[in-house]
């Protein structure tokens, strides 16, 4: 550490959560003043990785954090996979959505190609400063979680399905505050489960 920087090496689940934890104590001492805010970066990378490699792809993503805005407001932010997120708006939805993903990817109702789709249509949608360029995203995402959805017999999982198509497709029932297009989110939120499904099943 140095000056008012912190560097903390961990197991990147923990990483989140200590700084979740972090964020959470400053803001009770100084009595969630919003004048003063935290943003921290988190660099994922694996246990052989040289520390001091690691903390640079760290400050990075710390970067990323501090220009990072939403709702006109900047820094305030955490960055991880290179997609900083704002601690009040975009943080949450990111981290509920993540929840629900991988409590039904572990209990096996919710085939876990949502993922690997979800990660394939948003590579093919060319975002381009958070919209959309490819617009035959939009149908051939619908196309294939229809089909998806129709063969779940879970309500849950065909209401996830359908919640997705709409926050993606139509932006409907998207009521957060941020720039990013609804698909940045939820494949964040999908890579994110991925990793905590993968780390808990090695």
């Amino acid at each position: 550490s140095g000056g008012d920087d912190v560097f903390i090496v961990a197991r990147w689940d923990i990483a989140i959560e200590m700084a979740k934890k972090i964020r959470e104590d400053f803001k009770e001492f100084t009595c969630e003043n919003p004048a003063f805010s935290l943003s921290g970066g988190i660099s994922i990378v694996d246990s052989g990785f040289p520390v001091m490699k690691a903390a640079e792809y760290s400050a990075g993503e710390e970067t990323l954090a501090k220009q990072h805005s939403c709702g006109g407001l900047s820094k305030n932010s955490i960055s991880f996979m290179s997609v900083p997120l704002n601690w009040d708006k975009e943080f949450p939805f990111v981290e509920q959505l993540k929840d629900e993903i991988l409590c039904l990817v572990k209990s096996g109702e919710l085939p876990k190609s949502f993922i690997s789709k979800l990660m394939i249509h948003y590579e093919n949608a060319g975002v381009e400063n958070h919209r959309i360029t490819n617009y035959k995203t939009y149908w051939m995402m619908t196309y294939d979680f229809e089909r998806m959805k129709s063969r779940s017999k879970y309500e849950n999982v065909k209401g996830l399905i359908e919640r997705c198509l709409k926050n993606i497709c139509a932006k409907q029932n998207f009521e957060i505050t941020t720039d990013y297009h609804p698909i940045e989110l939820w494949v964040i939120a999908a890579r994110w489960a991925e990793l905590e499904y993968r780390a808990k099943n090695n």
